[in-house]
């Protein structure tokens, strides 16, 4: 399973692959931003068939947020099928709808938490 990655911060990207890792998850890629993240998704490209599995997406995040990325995400075509959940400090209930409205399927709070993330 390839999971991307989307924070601005090293330090939280760092602990995400470190908690993936620890549940047996070795196919782990980055991007610091949503322009990052479509320069991921066009070399991860394979026959027309996109090989990402997963995104974990933070909300804040310089440029274009999460919420916004997830929005472009859901609108490409290559990309709409890939499940993202928000990965995120943010907690207000009208941030999250927001999000899922977007297309995120979930939702973890950072830090993240060994028990809820494997």
């Amino acid at each position: 399973m390839s999971i991307l990655i989307v924070d601005d911060s090293l330090s939280s990207q760092h602990l995400n692959k470190v908690l993936l890792e620890s549940g047996g998850f070795t196919d782990i890629l980055f991007a610091q931003s949503a322009k990052e993240a479509f320069q991921v998704f066009d070399k991860s490209c394979v026959n027309g068939k996109q090989t990402i599995d997963l995104i974990l997406m933070d909300i804040i995040m310089p440029d274009v947020d999460g919420i916004e990325a997830c929005h472009m995400i859901k609108q490409n075509e290559e990309t709409l099928d890939i499940p993202i959940i928000m990965v995120t400090s943010k907690t207000e209930k009208e941030e999250l709808q927001l999000a899922f409205a977007a297309g995120a399927v979930d939702y973890l709070t950072k830090p993240l938490d060994k028990t809820e993330s494997c």
